[in-house]
């Protein structure tokens, strides 16, 4: 269901717009001064739906992002991202992030 805002914002927007064009058109300073009155408070409705729609944007962002942690630590509990040894993963869409261990003797870094 649409909000109020989302409703009436653009048409307070076209009205006032029309009204303020045909006031001073027809050099009419009332009904310029109305439709002054009108497109502001269009600009204000369209200020709050956008405020509005920006704070659903960030709620989405941080279930989104929360959701991701949860199935990251499920992933890592399940042992999917882990060195030890290579067994069949029960996922398909898991992506090795490192080459696996060879086995061999590692090379030794030093610092210079």
């Amino acid at each position: 269901m649409r909000n109020r805002a989302e409703v009436l914002a653009p048409l307070l927007l076209a009205s006032g717009i029309s009204g303020v064009l045909l006031g001073l058109a027809r050099n009419n300073q009332r009904l310029t001064w109305a439709g002054s009155g009108v497109l502001a408070l269009g600009a204000l409705a369209t200020v709050h739906r956008t405020a509005k729609a920006h704070q659903d944007t960030n709620d989405r962002l941080a279930a989104a992002e929360a959701k991701g942690y949860r199935q990251a630590l499920r992933d890592v509990g399940a042992g999917l991202f882990n060195d030890g040894p290579k067994e069949a993963s029960t996922k398909d869409n898991v992506i090795q992030m490192r080459p696996p261990h060879d086995g061999g003797a590692e090379r030794e870094r030093k610092a210079q």
